[in-house]
């Protein structure tokens, strides 16, 4: 069994370090503890050892470990950072407190519809594909500003901030070009539609340091923490 307060404890060691190294203040950058794949009892460890931010990436998997959860009245800040269908978007406003992967007008349009019905504002992220690479999902970075505009105009979506998925390498510095381009298009958008985006979601487990070196606010990692997910877990069908 992996020691999940000692992950989590090395994890936060590596993120201040990072974060002193580029004269900022830890306290500043985030852990989410991606949880997909992961059990109850092994998100409860987590949870106890102090994590209060989880992320998932597929609804009903997280609805199921969500539910189970509140009735031991823990608290927990439920991230979703995978890919949305804009038919999923009720169980987001229903479930999730943050979302990561805002990416289409259609999509904000039903999250918007739905939470208007709950009375609920949702954090939201806009997803970049900062890469531009075509199998990736995001707003490409040439249309974010007119895309952040538009999505401004749904009240129930309180925009934080942007997120990545950069290309894949197998050198962890070759992540760092991608992140100082989020963080300088966050500071270009902010000049020119003078909304306030706190928030730069990026870095995942190999790269998480060098995340925070360029501007991370939150950071994603899951193996790191809870060890390698269940084998052989069926893939989950969204229906």
């Amino acid at each position: 069994m992996e020691n999940i307060r000692e992950n989590i404890n090395n994890i936060l060691k590596k993120i201040r370090i990072a974060a002193e190294k580029a004269g900022r203040s830890p306290d500043d950058v985030k852990l989410v503890a991606v949880s997909k794949g992961v059990g109850i009892e092994r998100i409860k460890e987590a949870v106890i050892a102090g994590q209060k931010i989880l992320g998932e990436s597929f609804y009903q998997e997280a609805r199921d470990k969500i539910e189970a959860l509140l009735i031991e009245k823990y608290e927990i800040n439920w991230h979703f950072i995978g890919h949305l269908q804009t038919n999923k978007a009720k169980y987001i406003a229903k479930y999730f407190d943050y979302l990561h992967t805002l990416d289409s007008l259609e999509l904000a349009l039903e999250l918007n519809r739905h939470l208007e019905k709950k009375g609920k504002a949702l954090s939201v992220l806009i997803q970049v594909n900062i890469g531009k690479e075509g199998q990736k999902h995001g707003i490409l970075p040439e249309n974010a500003k007119d895309f952040l505009c538009e999505i401004k105009k749904f009240p129930y979506l309180d925009i934080k901030g942007l997120m990545t998925i950069h290309p894949l390498s197998d050198n962890p510095i070759d992540s760092i070009r991608w992140f100082k381009g989020l963080r300088e298009l966050r500071d270009k958008l902010e000049l020119e539609t003078n909304i306030k985006l706190n928030e730069l979601s990026m870095g995942m487990s190999d790269d998480f340091e060098e995340a925070v070196m360029e501007g991370a606010t939150f950071v994603r990692t899951g193996a790191q923490i809870f060890g390698e997910r269940i084998k052989n877990k069926e893939k989950i069908k969204e229906k």
